[in-house]
């Protein structure tokens, strides 16, 4: 569901994915003009996963956008997983009952950085990463909602407390556009009906692998979103053969020996 203006934009860069054109505001930017159309094609289309935030602006019209699909069910019977990144959750800033209400009545996610997660809050960066599991800890419990806090250990953490540190990645993910590619892997793990929580630690720990996969091949300071992006198929192919071991400790091996494993007394490489 992309602005009118953006439909072709859309069929050319990435032509194997289905583009709705939606009508837009005066200043070009999506809000209340697109409300009934948006609903009506999440109740026509039953979604699994609604993934809603990067590239999205954060116009006045945005927020009312968020705020009432929100507080709608996003016009489904059946409401899908949310996830909400980026400008989703910048237009919420200080607003943290919207989530909390709408938690309770979908399958909710959000996956910030800490500027995002500060601004939900009513922190700076700055103290939202000198104490990052415990305020990822408190995100979840007021929002009702698993968090994802993008960072250096990313933490994933549900509102009962459960928490997974992510041990995959790199100071390339620092790049722009990697986060959008994060909450685009977690929406995918999300359509498969995963448990929110699990589906966030998963995302975050092939995203980290990809990123590794990219920086073996290019190097920290030459790789891109882009590159991580097609790291990904190869890292979920590993995963799906059962090759992830000799992979994970390939791509990290001061955590070799750390158990990779999907079931028995190992412990995942995120745990």
């Amino acid at each position: 569901l992309v602005p009118a203006e953006l439909k072709g934009a859309f069929h050319a860069a990435q032509p194997e994915v289905i583009v709705v054109p939606l009508e837009t505001e005066p200043d070009g930017s999506l809000g209340p003009a697109c409300l009934d159309e948006v609903s009506q094609r999440l109740r026509a289309a039953r979604p699994h996963a609604v993934v809603a935030g990067p590239g999205l602006g954060s116009t006045p019209g945005v927020r009312s956008l968020v705020q009432e699909l929100l507080e709608r069910g996003l016009g489904a019977e059946e409401p899908p997983a949310v996830l909400l990144d980026a400008d989703a959750l910048n237009v919420l800033a200080g607003q943290i009952d919207v989530l909390d209400r709408a938690a309770r009545a979908m399958p909710l996610a959000v996956t910030p950085h800490p500027g995002e997660l500060g601004r939900l809050l009513g922190l700076s960066a700055e103290e939202v990463d000198r104490d990052r599991l415990e305020v990822a800890r408190r995100a979840a419990r007021r929002t009702g909602a698993p968090v994802l806090l993008k960072g250096v250990p990313t933490v994933v953490c549900s509102p009962a407390g459960e928490t997974v540190l992510n041990l995959t990645g790199n100071a390339g993910l620092a790049r722009g556009g990697t986060g959008d590619l994060l909450s685009g892997i977690a929406g995918a793990f999300l359509t498969k009906r995963m448990d929110v929580l699990a589906a966030l630690a998963l995302a975050a720990f092939v995203h980290g692998l990809a990123a590794d996969s990219a920086r073996a091949r290019l190097g920290t300071l030459g790789m891109t979103a882009s590159d991580v992006a097609t790291a990904l198929p190869r890292v979920l192919r590993a995963i799906e053969c059962g090759d992830l071991p000799r992979v994970w400790q390939r791509l990290r091996p001061e955590y070799a020996s750390v158990a990779v494993g999907t079931g028995g007394e190992n412990r995942g490489p995120h745990a």
